[in-house]
């Protein structure tokens, strides 16, 4: 299948482009650089890459294509929420959303696996929640549903829509961030720790995105997720066990409120993802449990 990435030179696309060539799919890297080349780590045979910008009316979709895969969005956590930087983290998720399916009926394409967030549930507290649920409130929640809104009703387009949690991977992501501070002996529960942490490993997110591909009865939503549940305490102590270092020092909510704003929502909320859709269409997960998963990730 000829197969063209949006956004794909981040963790996800990273990891998912050298496995999308060895199962035998024309991979084309779409940028919005004129200049852009393959990242080292993305370079190898059958990767091509194509200028696209819309904005500027530079470049086109390539031709030929039969599936985009769209991971675009300025990063989530980079800055604080001011109404500017709102404005541009939906100009990045709905807007681009919308410009890639008018590219892809442009060019005939069929398939879109469209990037989505759990987020869209907002914070549920103990409860459990599905593909089934009903969004949530907050910008996280709003921000998602307008990704989503984005795609929807694409006649002739069969869409998937792609909830990943947090991705568990050694080259970056919730744990580039937290291995320092936990090596340090500094790692704690922050908030209260019952906030729910749904979670992926890199392994899973890449295994069910490729599944999803090749899958012709998968459409509609899909919580990219483990089935394994946990707490963002559950997560800090199988952490912390994992690098045999203590989880003693708690991360206060007032004082997260305080140093990022509104975007502290991104660690003081969160929901009990089941990944039932995945799980009914027959995925088998690598990596269905937390420890077995840090075990992977953190082995020497």
């Amino acid at each position: 299948m000829q197969v063209a990435i949006v956004g794909g030179t981040g963790l996800i696309g990273n990891a998912l482009i050298p496995h999308l060539m060895e199962a035998g799919h024309s991979v084309t890297l779409v940028t919005r650089r004129e200049s852009a080349s393959p990242p080292p780590s993305l370079r190898g045979e059958g990767l091509r890459v194509s200028v696209w910008d819309p904005a500027r009316k530079r470049g086109q979709f390539p031709q030929g294509v039969e599936a985009v895969i769209n991971l675009a969005g300025a990063g989530i956590a980079d800055r604080r929420w001011t109404a500017a930087r709102k404005a541009v983290l939906w100009k990045s998720r709905v807007d681009q959303a919308g410009e890639v399916l008018g590219a892809m009926r442009a060019v005939g394409a069929r398939v879109l696996l469209q990037a989505s967030a759990v987020g869209i549930y907002g914070d549920c507290g103990d409860d459990s929640v599905d593909e089934g649920s009903g969004a949530g409130a907050g910008f996280l929640a709003e921000l998602t549903q307008g990704w989503e809104a984005a795609v929807a009703g694409a006649e002739g387009i069969r869409t998937v829509l792609l909830r990943t949690g947090n991705v568990l991977s050694r080259r970056g992501g919730v744990m580039g961030a937290l291995l320092p501070l936990f090596r340090w002996g500094v790692g704690g529960v922050v908030g209260s720790g019952r906030q729910g942490f749904p979670w992926i490993h890199i392994e899973d997110e890449v295994g069910a995105i490729l599944y999803l591909l090749e899958s012709e009865s998968a459409s509609g939503a899909f919580n990219l997720v483990a089935p394994g549940i946990v707490d963002q305490a559950a997560f800090t102590k199988s952490l912390g066990k994992a690098l045999h270092r203590p989880t003693l020092l708690p991360v206060p909510a007032w004082l997260l409120r305080l140093v990022l704003g509104e975007r502290s929502s991104l660690l003081l909320e969160g929901a009990r993802v089941v990944p039932r859709h995945l799980l009914d269409h027959g995925y088998s997960f690598r990596f269905p449990e937390l420890p077995g998963a840090l075990a992977d990730l953190l082995r020497v």
